[in-house]
């Protein structure tokens, strides 16, 4: 029976390679055949918005993507058969090496093992779990200890093909065991979520562009020796909404299909169905002979998890929560990369039944449990005008009744949906007297720092009749919305883009609003939750982009590589000036890094234009906001031309040079103002000045001044140590926005013809320095 199922694997792995196409045909163009160097190897990119980046999204839309119906039916006969009592007399508990422990186990039995009620997301017990205890997690750092030791012997080779096969059958409506109908169903009733068939959808295409990402990053580390994927246990901080996007496919297996061990931690609440996918997965690992050590599920309380993680204090840990959470993890975990949350907001000129419906689903959408929800609300309006939105919101009964009737954006409205997460509502706020629906309207902006109330719907609204855009946008600047949906004005939705800094903005019209809710990934409309900018480090060491390969976040490039290409031959010819500025590095790698990013550049600068799916999207690097605003390099006492440099690339090459300033300590004793001046570079303000000038100007450290869109202290980058050198496109990020603006209408030629014309697009300088 073995070699039966050894012979079924083949087969089936021989159709996969078939169906699925991994892009090896690029790599003869990459190198020669006699083993020399081929100088286009420094110019193959595949970082965010680069020529071999969009390539991955190539024929997407003609991939077989199951029908809507058919994942709805799956998904709710999954939810007739499932056993509420399973939930009971199968706890979750803790996977470790393949088996469930924490009872009779012989690793935890020597000690009492605490045994606690699940929640779902409305605070309703659902179940039962079974913490690790002391020993049990003492095993676990064992486990972590032995894989990060042998992290050198884990091939990708081994594993990527075995567990793409695994997650398509996860995803399989055919699949007699219906493993999909099962995931969905596991979210809707943990999390009460209304429609997670799109979810899925959406994730399908999505996963494929993903697989493509890893497949470039494993030929740079394999067949090129490019880069270094870290394989350190990567550590996962479920979501309770888009999980089986976010964490099962994007976090969970796109990691361990490179040889990337994963622990998965429990959650406070909603963690029943994290669990039950991390079962279905394990059991598909036992089927295809995929190393289960691979796999952790860790069922801890928050101290354990700590201990865990500070028992690998170089793994990544990948999380999508709060801001607050995210800052707490921070500080005990700088190897952080999260995704948080903001006020997503919502503008428009009038106040018209279709955009009345727009406010509605955006506000509502899932309870106002998805990050994208509306927060506040910009339109000329009066209390009453909101009441009566508010008042006209359909109610669901339950996930299933929502799933049924095709709801996304219902109001579960009942004494025992109280969202376990969310504060009180101040008395400020009215509550609109049919539903739990909460709002305030005001003449003015809302104050910063708005609690978001995680599935409770309070909105602020702003009741202007005419928009003041520069307070708007440093609204936004200050606060950092993932989503901005603006309807009614393509000049006032042009002047907000170019003044801020986002990642996701929708333009729409009066009869065909945008929402804040709107973003497919999988089709150039790309994602991100963007920490306020000037904080970033404070939140996460890279903000996180979809799609993108996630272990691409924690890989660098090999020094051999960036020495190779130190001779500056590949450099771009459109960058030939910094030639003398490069020359003046005294590394070889800090300049080979420098000729990789300002190749990167080079080649992803402009807006891209999508316009084959159901709207319209412009989507790139682009500037800081236009706003009057600067970002600051700080150089330190012992700052070199070396460690600044980097981080002034991406402005001297770019039309984002004139929105650059340096500060150098006055007791700078290296050579670098003399050698800014020495070789002419004139581009930007150069101020030397103390610590306590500099922190006094900036604020740096106790508040925002508004001047500064971004303050970048050198000496204080992660990677700043000259022995790891980050994707180039991660390093971009940490001081240009990026993202993408999209039209609701289909070909928009009149969209993209204004729209591309922003001078916030980032572009390429041709001029010397």
């Amino acid at each position: 029976s073995i070699d039966i199922i050894h012979q079924t694997v083949t087969r089936m792995m021989m159709i996969y390679r078939r169906t699925i196409p991994i892009q090896r045909q690029t790599t003869k163009l990459l190198g020669n055949s006699n083993g020399k160097k081929n100088k286009c190897i420094a110019k193959r990119l595949y970082n965010f918005a680069s020529t071999p980046y969009e390539s991955c999204f190539s024929s997407i839309r003609h991939l077989k993507v199951p029908t809507h119906a058919t994942l709805q039916q799956n998904t709710l006969k999954a939810m007739t058969n499932h056993d509420a009592d399973d939930w009971y007399a199968n706890p979750v508990a803790t996977i470790l090496n393949g088996e469930v422990l924490g009872f009779d186990d012989g690793i935890s039995s020597s000690k009492v093992v605490k045994k606690s009620d699940t929640l779902d997301a409305f605070g309703n017990v659902n179940g039962k779990i079974v913490y690790a205890n002391r020993s049990l997690v003492d095993a676990i750092i064992a486990h972590i200890q032995r894989y990060n030791s042998n992290k050198s012997s884990r091939d990708a080779a081994n594993y990527k093909d075995k567990v793409r096969l695994i997650e398509r059958e996860l995803l399989d409506v055919d699949n007699e065991a219906n493993y999909v109908g099962q995931l969905i169903a596991n979210q809707a009733i943990d999390f009460w979520k209304q429609d997670g068939v799109t979810e899925i959808e959406e994730a399908i295409m999505a996963n494929e562009v993903e697989r493509r990402m890893n497949d470039l990053l494993l030929q740079d580390e394999e067949e090129i020796g490019k880069v270094e994927i870290h394989r350190d246990v990567a550590f996962v901080g479920c979501v309770s909404n888009f999980g089986n996007f976010l964490d099962l496919c994007r976090k969970v297996l796109r990691n361990v299909e490179v040889g990337v061990p994963v622990v998965v931690f429990s959650r406070s609440n909603s963690t029943q169905h994290s669990f039950r996918w991390a079962q279905l997965l394990m059991g598909l690992m036992k089927k295809y002979n995929v190393d289960v050590g691979l796999l952790t599920y860790a069922s801890v309380t928050v101290d354990e998890a700590l201990r865990i993680m500070r028992s690998s204090k170089e793994s990544p840990m990948y999380i999508t929560c709060s801001r607050e959470l995210a800052c707490t993890i921070k500080k005990q975990h700088p190897n952080l990369l999260s995704s948080t949350g903001g006020p997503n907001t919502f503008v428009s000129t009038e106040l018209t039944p279709a955009i009345e419906q727009a406010i509605r689903d955006s506000a509502l959408i899932e309870n106002s449990g998805q990050c994208t929800a509306l927060r506040h609300v910009v339109v000329p309006c009066t209390e009453q005008e909101v009441s009566h939105i508010f008042g006209n919101v359909p109610i669901v009964s339950s996930p299933e009744d929502a799933l049924r009737h095709g709801q996304f954006a219902g109001l579960f409205e009942s004494e025992h949906f109280v969202p376990i997460e969310s504060p009180d509502i101040p008395a400020e706020y009215l509550k609109q007297p049919e539903h739990d629906v909460y709002y305030r309207v005001c003449d003015d902006l809302p104050p910063d720092g708005l609690n978001e109330y995680w599935r409770k719907v309070v909105v602020d609204v702003t009741k202007a009749l005419t928009i003041d855009v520069n307070d708007l946008a440093g609204w936004l600047v200050r606060n950092q919305p993932i989503s901005l949906a603006v309807n009614g004005d393509w000049a006032m939705a042009r002047d907000l883009f170019d003044k801020t800094a986002l990642v996701v903005y929708t333009v729409g019209t009066l009869e065909n609003p945008a929402l804040t809710c709107q973003a497919r990934p999988q089709e150039k409309e790309i994602f991100g939750e963007f920490p306020i900018r000037r904080d970033l480090s404070l939140y996460t060491k890279y903000p996180v982009i979809v799609p993108s390969s996630t272990p691409g976040y924690n890989s660098t490039y090999k020094i051999e590589y960036l020495n190779s290409i130190s001779d500056m031959a590949s450099l771009d010819h459109k960058l030939q000036y910094i030639k003398p500025l490069l020359k003046a590095l005294e590394k070889k790698s800090v300049r080979g890094f420098c000729c990789e990013l300002a190749n990167y550049i080079a080649d992803a600068v402009g807006p891209k234009a999508e316009v084959g799916g159901d709207r319209t999207v412009l989507w790139g690097l682009q500037r800081p906001p236009l706003n009057g605003t600067m970002s600051v390099i700080r150089c330190g006492r012992h700052t070199t031309l070396d460690d600044m440099l980097p981080a002034a690339i991406p402005f001297i090459i770019t039309n984002a040079r004139e929105q650059l300033e340096i500060s150098i300590d006055d007791e700078n004793g290296t050579d670098l103002e003399y050698s800014l001046a020495t070789l002419g570079v004139s581009l930007f303000n150069v101020i030397k000045e103390n610590e306590e000038t500099f922190e006094k100007r900036t604020f740096k450290g106790t508040g925002a001044n508004d001047a500064f869109f971004n303050v970048m202290d050198v000496d204080s980058f992660d990677d700043n140590d000259d022995s790891e050198f980050p994707l180039v496109s991660q390093f971009v990020s940490l001081f240009l926005p990026m993202g993408h603006i999209k039209s609701t209408e289909k070909r928009d030629d009149d969209f993209i013809s204004f729209f591309e014309k922003s001078e916030k697009w980032l572009r390429l300088h041709w001029h010397g320095i």
